[in-house]
């Protein structure tokens, strides 16, 4: 600020040190302004997710900061790819999963766990509270390898090549009628409908689960025989696989 003439220097300074104080207390408010929002944006993205996701992020980050806890790193639980590494090595890799005993945790959950630390190290970004170099290091990308290249050497192993294929569960009719018979004897109803819908439509139990009679509809097609031909459609907008609430349609005979 150029002096200017007829103004005392004591003056002068005290109005320039004033407009300083003033300027820092705008880009101040301005600041503070831009973290809220950005926060507020990060809640917004949390509680959108998906239920499964969600809970399934929540458990493998509880499960990280747990470990920091117990190894009381002196900056806590701020996600480093050192600590990530160290973290897959002797926690995950190797471990023996709750529901299936007598294995070992394949490919799919390691990355799992992997995802929800990044994730967790993101929302540290995004708060301003983590300055660190990315996790996914390439060491943790050649951990991931190792483990999915074990996994599917078991597999091929000893695994049974039914799983996970047609071959794994009802292929026959009367296997299929015994499954939605035990649904009327267990007097559910809702149920079977879930079942007869996830089954004929491929669908996720999520999907099918949030359904409501707004979301279906049928429609009859026209030169299909001699017999009239009703096809059931389903409004899809919402699970896992459509995350932004996008219209999709889904149809069977």
């Amino acid at each position: 600020m150029p002096k200017k003439s007829g103004i005392s220097l004591g003056s002068f300074a005290t109005a320039s040190s004033t407009i300083a104080i003033q300027l820092l207390e705008d880009d101040s408010a301005v600041h503070v302004q831009i973290e809220e929002s950005e926060r507020e944006t990060l809640r917004t993205t949390l509680s959108s997710r998906p239920v499964n996701t969600k809970r399934k992020y929540e458990g493998y980050q509880r499960d990280f900061m747990e470990w920091c806890c117990g190894n009381k790193f002196c900056d806590g639980n701020t996600v480093t790819k050192g600590k990530l590494h160290l973290f897959l090595s002797e926690r995950v890799v190797g471990r023996e999963p709750k529901k299936k005993k007598g294995t070992v945790m394949g490919g799919s959950t390691v990355c799992g766990y992997v995802n929800a630390i990044v994730d967790l190290y993101n929302q540290q970004v995004a708060l301003r509270v983590n300055s660190n170099d990315h996790p996914r290091s390439p060491q943790v990308k050649q951990l991931i390898r190792i483990v999915q290249a074990q996994t599917a050497h078991t597999k091929k192993k000893y695994q049974d090549r039914g799983i996970g294929s047609l071959l794994d569960g009802c292929h026959s009719e009367m296997q299929f009628q015994q499954i939605c018979d035990t649904f009327l004897e267990l007097d559910d109803l809702r149920g079977r409908a879930a079942f007869l819908i996830s089954h004929y439509g491929l669908l996720r139990g999520e999907n099918v689960r949030d359904l409501e009679l707004a979301d279906m509809f049928s429609q009859p097609l026209d030169k299909k025989g001699f017999q009239p031909c009703i096809a059931l459609v389903l409004l899809i907008q919402h699970g896992k696989t459509n995350t932004y609430g996008k219209l999709q349609h889904c149809g069977f005979i």
